[in-house]
């Protein structure tokens, strides 16, 4: 059986051998060759797998130095203020000063918008650059930075390529885009478009966070290098003197490569561009382990070059269990945000998984302690699957296989609560602490007090009558019951304060209740206590103000946390929804791409991209309306015109008056004889009528005097004797 202590050595055993792979080692191992041309390390899992890294340079004997052509784009938001700003101002002005008189220079600021400080290319020591980079340095750090917008206006700063001139862009600064966003689709176009127009991208990542891994994809698919700030006194020089060299660097271009039959699957799906200064890594698995050639046609200084390797794998190497990871990430994009720039970005991803792989291993071993298997284990081969060289997680998984085999379902725990005062202990009583932790609460030193009663009792085994020594032996023993009571204490004063004063209170009850000891020692043993007690008492109010500052910190991390999740979960929306839309758009669907950019600004209102998707779909699907409205128009106008040509035809051959047969006219006539009366001008008696009614009267006539202030009804009547017809009116003309 495995018990508490045993396991803690075990572990504190196999944790102090460290880790056989290292990145350390991956380093030897590549310092020891000659960079060579090219270099194929696999790695072969235990399905039968074998994925590689592929590691290549062109094949030219002596690198040209080329002038260049160089957008130098400097990040202004708030994030780069005091040293930054002043850090990144040097860096730019130190690496103008180490350019050549045939290379130009562009300046921008890049903040909330991408500002021009310099209107054409000029040379690096031309009075247009100093004072744009007067203007740089008054310029004050404010907003965040879109780098989406700077990426994407790139290609545009450039002239026509020339073959004797290299295109080059140089940006300092973190390398997050808060004010726009760098969406996957969005930077793969940028990347199609910069590596169409052989513009090469370099970068000196500096600010109080950097998206180095994005910095370096870039760096990486656009044949460029990248510079990290740091503490080093040289940084400044070093990473100027790199960006330098980067931009006169000779650059072999390649097209989509014909993959030999033995590579099953590559990434970067395009092969980024091969400097001359470092080798490129790509990675992939293998169909098959034979010889091949890996052969790359492109350009080279404008020029069409086709470069072929003769490539044989090496044996899988454990120092490559990294791979297969790496190459799971990699399938997801199809390689487009590798950051492997070079065997040191190789190597620097192989150091992040494995730090990853120690961390799950931590965890694992921490859940071993408590007695959880089961998480122990999942743990275990989570680390393993990330490394798995890692010989601790194959200790801890076959520790915790073995101690479910054997029954152990759970180990007992004492959790430490976390120390407030930030007390340092000295390590051997650590050690001591450590050890009392894994076999559960510590016990009176027993042995200890046995031994003083003992001495005592052999003391007064002479005077056994005498009351002095029974008191003696009494004194003796609560003193050493006292002693040991005091030290458990301070031991608790970090962790447990509270205890601590219950343990000492429990201590002066025995000793107040305990009568047959002498005064003197007495006083000396309770004024011990209450000062412990104090100092107890004061250990508890810090410890109690640091757990609930600390509850208050957790609350406020986890809502932090809460806000964090609640962004990325918005942006990751947004990201999708701007991704459809412009898959709507590619399709010509303008009308569902502005249903889907209504989504989006319903999602987040103030974001200036679904703000310009909206506007762009709108145009467009009112433009389609437009086209097809304009067609109709087209259409029907001509078939106006036709019709009106075709009346123009004379009637030879096509009658214009076709009369019936005379069968048909007498039928034609015997419908119509019921109508033969009908008289459109009216019969007599209308017409009498209508005379009649046609007839004025008027106030000064006889029939006008003679119904003055007379009802109306005499009137009508009158009417109807006088003229000979019946005059009725209807309700609305009586009223």
């Amino acid at each position: 059986m495995i018990n508490r202590r045993s396991l803690r050595a075990l572990l504190s055993a196999f944790m102090a051998i460290g880790f056989i792979t290292t990145t350390a080692e991956l380093v030897r191992a590549h310092e020891t060759n000659d960079s060579p041309a090219v270099r194929l390390a696999t790695f072969e899992d235990s399905t039968g797998e074998t994925t590689f890294a592929l590691s290549i340079r062109p094949q030219i004997d002596v690198a040209p130095s080329l002038a260049s052509d160089i957008v130098i784009f400097v990040d202004t938001s708030a994030t780069q203020a005091g040293l930054y700003q002043r850090d990144s101002i040097a860096v730019v002005e130190k690496m103008l000063s180490k350019l050549g008189a045939d290379d130009r220079v562009k300046l921008f600021a890049v903040d909330t918008e991408t500002v021009a400080l310099v209107d054409a290319f000029s040379a690096s020591d031309a009075n247009e650059v100093a004072v744009a980079m007067k203007k740089l340095s008054q310029r004050v750090p404010l907003g965040a930075t879109n780098l989406a917008q700077a990426l994407g206006s790139i290609s545009d700063q450039f002239d026509a390529p020339v073959a004797d001139r290299n295109r080059s862009v140089i940006y300092v600064g973190d390398g997050i885009s808060r004010g726009g966003l760098l969406h996957q689709q969005r930077l793969e176009k940028v990347i199609g478009k910069m590596t169409e127009n052989r513009i090469s991208f370099s970068s000196y990542a500096i600010g109080p966070q950097r998206n180095v891994e994005l910095l370096a994809a870039l760096s990486n698919q656009l044949g460029g290098n990248i510079f990290v700030d740091s503490d080093d006194e040289n940084a400044i020089d070093n990473g100027a003197n790199g960006l330098s060299q980067t931009v006169h660097g000779a650059i072999f271009w390649p097209q989509t490569p014909e993959l030999p039959e033995a590579i099953a699957e590559i990434y970067p799906k395009n092969v980024p561009p091969l400097r001359t200064d470092r080798d490129t890594i790509i990675i992939g698995s293998l169909a098959s382990r034979e010889a091949m050639k890996f052969t790359l046609t492109g350009e080279f200084n404008g020029k069409p070059t086709t470069m072929t390797w003769p490539i044989v794998a090496e044996a899988s190497n454990i120092d490559f269990a990294f791979l297969p990871k790496l190459v799971e990430m990699a399938r997801k994009d199809g390689g487009a945000t590798l950051p492997t720039i070079g065997s040191a970005g190789l190597l620097e991803m192989a150091r992040i998984l494995s730090a990853g792989s120690r961390t799950l291993t931590q965890l694992g071993a921490q859940s071993l302690l408590d007695g959880n298997l089961a998480d122990a284990t999942m743990l275990a081969k989570k680390a393993l699957e990330t490394d798995p060289s890692n010989i601790e997680a194959e200790n801890l998984e076959a520790i915790a296989e073995k101690m479910i085999q054997e029954g152990e379902g759970s180990l007992p725990t004492k959790q430490e609560p976390q120390d407030p005062t930030n007390v340092k202990q000295d390590p051997k009583q650590e050690e001591s602490a450590n050890s009392l932790e894994l076999i559960g609460p510590a016990r009176p030193k027993q042995e200890e007090i046995d031994r003083i009663v003992g001495e005592e009792k052999q003391d007064a085994g002479r005077l056994l009558g005498d009351e002095e020594a029974r008191r003696r032996v009494i004194g003796s023993k609560l003193k050493a019951e006292v002693e040991y009571e005091l030290s458990r204490s301070r031991e608790e004063f970090k962790s447990n304060p509270s205890a601590a004063v219950d343990r000492i209170k429990a201590v002066i009850d025995i000793l107040d209740q305990t009568s047959d000891v002498d005064s003197a020692m007495r006083a000396d043993l309770r004024n011990r206590l209450e000062s412990s007690l104090m100092s107890a008492r004061q250990r508890k109010l810090t410890f109690d103000d640091a757990t609930a500052l600390s509850q208050q910190n957790i609350a406020k991390a986890n809502e932090l946390a809460e806000a964090t999740n609640d962004v990325i979960r918005k942006e990751e929306n947004l990201s999708r929804l701007i991704n459809r839309f412009h898959s709507l758009m590619e399709e010509g669907n303008f009308q569902a791409a502005e249903e889907v950019t209504l989504e989006a600004t319903r999602l987040a209102p103030e974001s200036p991209e679904s703000a310009a998707a909206n506007e762009s779909a709108h145009m467009m699907n009112n433009y389609q309306l437009m086209i097809e409205l304009r067609r109709q128009r087209e259409f029907n106008f001509i078939g106006a015109m036709y019709q009106a040509e075709k009346s123009s035809v004379g009637f030879p051959g096509d009658p214009p008056l076709v009369f019936p047969d005379a069968e048909t006219w007498i039928q034609k006539k015997a419908l119509r004889k019921k109508y033969q009366d009908v008289r459109l001008a009216g019969n007599p008696i209308d017409e009498q009528i209508l005379e009649k009614l046609d007839q004025v009267v008027t106030a000064d006539s006889p029939l006008g005097q003679a119904f003055d202030q007379v009802p109306f009804s005499d009137l009508m009547a009158t009417i109807k004797k006088e003229y000979g017809f019946n005059v009725v009116l209807d309700q609305s003309a009586i009223d």
